[in-house]
């Protein structure tokens, strides 16, 4: 979804990846990064941002089907 509040700035994916393959550990370790840590990454770096007023039924689609009107709800930041 497109959202005119997310434009406000450009993801930083070069910091994203790298954060990433620091907490990998590699060469020494190999350890899988954890869905919430991804996205608190992405949120950090500019890849997600938190939409003003939450969760809206009417405008938003949870395909979970787990959220309240209100609840924290992010949209994918374009940089194209």
């Amino acid at each position: 979804m497109s959202e005119p509040e997310a434009a406000e700035k450009k993801p930083d994916w070069e910091a994203f990846g790298k954060q990433c393959w620091a907490m990998v550990g590699w060469p020494g370790s190999f350890f899988d990064i954890e869905g919430a840590e991804a996205f608190e990454y992405a949120k950090e770096h500019g890849l997600v941002r938190e939409i003003k007023g939450g969760f809206d039924p009417e405008n938003h689609d949870d395909e979970f089907g787990g959220a309240e009107p209100g609840d924290p709800w992010y949209v994918e930041v374009r940089d194209d």
